[in-house]
């Protein structure tokens, strides 16, 4: 009977560590953001959550390189929303900010569109840090 209180005494221990081991703490969340992007190819590449900016300009300018050798970096940003619009054809826009997705979707393709853009879309949203 000892051996059974034992044993269940050390799996509700390691219960109890377990999601600590897999959990992240949201305070380690990074809070910088970047949009990479290739004007000629329309190609583009993001990244979000990164502890500081340069980290996150390097991710991506690699993302966007998959598809491209001319990108660069546009827009870095801290504890943000962001809507990025595209054509495929090299013609952008983003917004962030804004109280809703929707607001900065149909902001991020109006922006394309005064871009010069034709049948500009949105291409991805996210949110990096705190922001919501």
């Amino acid at each position: 009977m000892k051996s059974y209180r034992l044993s269940l005494f050390l799996l509700a221990g390691l219960a109890c560590l377990v999601p600590s081991v897999y959990a992240t703490p949201a305070a380690a969340q990074g809070t910088w953001a970047a949009i990479a992007l290739s004007t000629k190819t329309g190609a583009w590449g993001t990244s979000y959550n990164y502890e500081d900016e340069d980290e996150a300009r390097s991710r991506a300018l690699r993302e966007c390189r998959k598809n491209a050798s001319d990108c660069k970096v546009y827009k870095t940003l801290e504890n943000a929303c962001v809507a990025l619009a595209g054509d495929g054809s090299g013609n952008f826009g983003w917004a962030w900010g804004y109280e809703t997705i929707s607001e900065r979707r149909r902001r991020a393709v109006q922006q394309c569109r005064d871009q010069g853009g034709k049948g500009c879309e949105v291409v991805t949203t996210f949110c990096s840090g705190k922001a919501e």
